[in-house]
């Protein structure tokens, strides 16, 4: 379920955690903040080193996708499902 909550970063860089989000860890969870462009990620440091998968995914997705934009004209033509087929592959 997508929510947006707004506070508000205090003069010493601190924020309060909207009180659905703070519900989701525990008090002594270390956290990882993944800036993504204009968006920054927050994760349970746990849930990352567990999903090295996750992590290696998204990089492979970028990389062929970065591919595929310099050579268009190379690249073979994918239906969606066979492009997320192949980017498993690479990560196994």
């Amino acid at each position: 379920m997508e929510s947006i909550n707004i506070s508000k970063i205090s003069s010493k860089g601190q924020i309060v955690l909207p009180k659905s989000i703070r519900d989701k860890f525990s008090s002594n969870d270390d956290v990882v903040f993944i800036e993504n462009g204009n968006e920054i990620i927050l994760r349970k440091s746990s849930d990352v080193l567990n999903d090295l998968n996750y992590l290696k995914f998204q990089e492979n997705t970028f990389n062929e996708l970065q591919k595929y934009e310099e050579n268009k004209d190379k690249y073979p033509s994918m239906k969606s499902k066979e492009f997320i087929s192949f980017l498993k592959e690479k990560v196994n």
